[in-house]
């Protein structure tokens, strides 16, 4: 029996008060619970104060502008995936619309020549198709854009790789950007928010009234809002991304700013769009001006085989004044020497050099190149410059002259370059086809007897 069957009142309000209180109990082990769980994930990332981030630093970070009041004025964060595609937050563009002027502030180099300024290409603005303009709603609240001309960074770590894991990056220390007020680099703050799991996030959010969590959808993080500038208020449209590391060689856009709440409590949670979502990241695929990986170099075109002639070829000497040192020599078919022993017993390098005009053209029509063709005449001389000069076997002085498009020669190429007349050259004239005329060396004659 209870007392309100005995009819005692009293009793009955005392049931009543005891059932309230089990009640408040199970209410306070359920906060509890969720309090605990936060305070452990706070304890395993501690919460970190903001920095002011040296400009240039992260140059994917630019600032939205639209023009009020003849002047163009801070709207929301932006982060370029491209040299000219942007992405930030839909929303941005509720209050004036997709056709008023907008520009894109960036974090150029000071003196660098490059605009710091981009006007947005007219008409380019697309808003992700399910956001709500309307109700405003955080959910979906991503745009891209594109620039009117691309911006001058060429480096592919100078832009933000948009997230395609797929993962919620829960208890990860991640960083975000924010230029409030205005785009002045000594308001830049760099912030280290920890992504919360999403149970948390959908937890929090639970009776609020400007979010209704979706877990498909959306991140959130906490930082602390005790520093200045803290998380809140900050630019709508801001990216939240992982650092670059040895593993990521650019930083990771995960999420965009689409919800910061106001500066009335310690500890503020910011809410993101989040970009792993697979229909999110494949709609920015779809949209974004993204320019095709390089294609990788084309290889060298095949060299055909070095051919040695079936009865040897002669080496020379580089000039007739050195044939007293240099006497012609005949190397035999298969040879891979690189030098031949002098009189005197020294070794002597070979040297290549190549040679124009047609197959089966006469010495005479033979065009002499000791150096590599160059518009200005003045390449490199194919191997290497006297005394620094690099042996060659025949086989590699044969290919170095297929690579620039020309043949061995028949002849010495006398006082052509690159102190060769004083080594031993490669040359295609056959051991079969005998030594080449020599013009002997004649004396100057003697001046008369004076008289």
């Amino acid at each position: 029996y209870t007392p309100a069957m005995m009819g005692d009142a009293g009793g009955h309000r005392r049931l009543q008060q005891r059932r309230a209180a089990r009640a408040d109990r199970k209410c306070w082990v359920r906060y509890f619970s969720l309090t605990v769980t936060m305070v452990f994930q706070q304890q395993a990332l501690a919460l970190q104060t903001p920095v002011v981030a040296t400009w240039g630093k992260y140059p994917f970070k630019g600032t939205l502008l639209v023009q009020s009041d003849g002047a163009f004025q801070p709207l929301c964060g932006a982060t370029l995936i491209s040299r000219s595609t942007v992405l930030t937050a839909a929303s941005c563009f509720s209050q004036f619309g997709p056709n008023w002027q907008y520009r894109v502030q960036l974090q150029v180099p000071v003196g660098s020549g490059c605009a710091d300024e981009i006007p947005i290409k007219f008409g380019s603005i697309i808003n992700y198709p399910w956001f709500d303009f309307d109700n405003d709603r955080v959910q979906d609240n991503m745009a891209i854009f594109t620039l009117d001309f691309p911006a001058c960074f060429e480096a592919e770590d100078n832009f933000a790789e948009v997230d395609r894991t797929g993962k919620l990056h829960e208890n990860e220390r991640a960083r975000s950007l924010s230029t409030p007020g205005s785009g002045n680099p000594t308001l830049y703050k760099e912030h280290f928010p920890v992504m919360l799991p999403p149970e948390d996030c959908a937890a929090l959010f639970r009776r609020s009234r400007d979010v209704t969590w979706n877990v498909r959808s959306m991140l959130c993080a906490r930082e602390d809002s005790t520093v200045d500038p803290p998380t809140c208020n900050q630019e709508i449209g801001a990216p939240l991304f992982l650092p670059a590391s040895v593993e990521r060689p650019r930083p990771l856009l995960i999420g965009v700013l689409s919800y910061s709440p106001p500066c009335n409590i310690t500890r503020t949670i910011a809410v993101y769009t989040r970009l792993g979502s697979f229909e999110y990241y494949q709609w920015v695929d779809s949209n974004a001006r993204v320019p095709p990986p390089s294609p990788p170099p084309s290889p060298p075109p095949p060299v055909l085989p070095i051919i040695f002639p079936i009865s040897g070829v002669f080496v020379l000497p580089g000039s007739s004044a050195a044939r007293a040192r240099i006497p012609p020599t005949c190397i035999a078919p298969g040879s891979d020497a690189s030098s031949i022993t002098a009189p005197d017993g020294s070794s002597l390098p070979i040297v290549a050099q190549c040679c124009s005009g047609p197959i089966g053209a006469s010495e005479e029509d033979e065009v002499c190149h000791r150096r590599a063709p160059s518009a200005d005449g003045d390449g490199a001389c194919i191997s290497g410059e006297a005394p620094a000069v690099t042996a060659t076997s025949f086989r590699e002085a044969a290919r170095k002259c297929l690579l620039l498009g020309l043949r061995l020669c028949s002849k010495a190429c006398e006082d052509t370059g690159c102190g060769y007349n004083s080594y031993p050259v490669w040359t295609l004239r056959s051991c079969g086809a005998g030594l080449p005329p020599i013009a002997p060396i004649t004396e100057a004659p003697s001046p008369p007897p004076p008289t």
